[in-house]
């Protein structure tokens, strides 16, 4: 707990400080920041706790209104079919970091599109609005449709299997009828990822890899996807 709040007040401190340097002071001279100041902001992007990531958000955009960043100029580009941590990103990105991404390629549509969830959902919205770039999010999931079991539909691969999606929510906070239905595909993907890990553990054996203690804090809300533990393995097959 200390650790954690040392690490925060550390982040916050550090954002201010670049937000005073290279923003009100230093306007008249037009001082780019170094690519060691941007790239520890945009570390800060994907930090686990969210006072972090908005202080990171708010430092980039001002100091890219005060052109001691250059972004890109905004572009006619659509790119809504991303993950946050919140699911799965193989960058670890933050939905505040997706946000700051489009707005520094010029990207100027973004969607959110995390499995199973919408905890992205209000973070993303948000940033979207702090940078500029025109946001929508939605959740995605999988679904099995016994009619279609021997045809591939667009899984290949995985016959009978369909990616399902929706679109156009505005909170992460649901209506009360539809709260039982998001829990359970929480509910539903986790328990296929624990059996689907259970399986691999027995076949990889002696290597393995304990769903709670090593999967789950590699996601801010405890919620991932099996690509998370795939990218766990690599990372340390070398070190068992």
């Amino acid at each position: 707990m200390i650790k954690k709040l040392i690490r925060y007040l550390y982040a916050h401190l550090y954002s201010i400080i670049l937000i005073r340097k290279f923003t009100n002071a230093d306007r008249t001279n037009s001082t780019e920041m170094t690519e060691k100041d941007i790239q520890t902001l945009e570390r800060q992007l994907d930090d686990f706790d969210q006072k972090t990531r908005k202080n990171a958000l708010h430092a980039l955009v001002e100091a890219a209104e005060a052109e001691t960043i250059r972004v890109k100029p905004m572009q006619e580009v659509a790119n809504l079919h991303c993950h946050s941590f919140f699911s799965y990103n193989g960058y670890g990105y933050s939905p505040s970091h997706l946000a700051w991404l489009g707005k520094k390629q010029g990207i100027k549509f973004m969607g959110v599109v995390d499995f199973d969830v919408l905890d992205a959902v209000d973070e993303f919205l948000d940033a979207c609005e702090t940078t500029c770039v025109r946001g929508v999010a939605g959740i995605e999931t999988r679904v099995f449709i016994p009619e279609f079991d021997d045809a591939e539909i667009n899984s290949p691969g995985e016959p009978g299997i369909l990616y399902h999606m929706g679109t156009g929510f505005t909170t992460t906070a649901v209506p009360d009828k539809a709260r039982d239905t998001l829990s359970d595909l929480s509910q539903r993907a986790a328990e296929r990822n624990r059996d689907m890990l259970k399986q691999i553990n027995q076949f990889l054996a002696p290597f393995s890899v304990d769903y709670d203690s090593e999967v789950l804090p590699l996601t801010p809300a405890g919620t991932q996807q099996n690509a998370i533990w795939c990218r766990f393995w690599r990372k340390n097959q070398s070190k068992r």
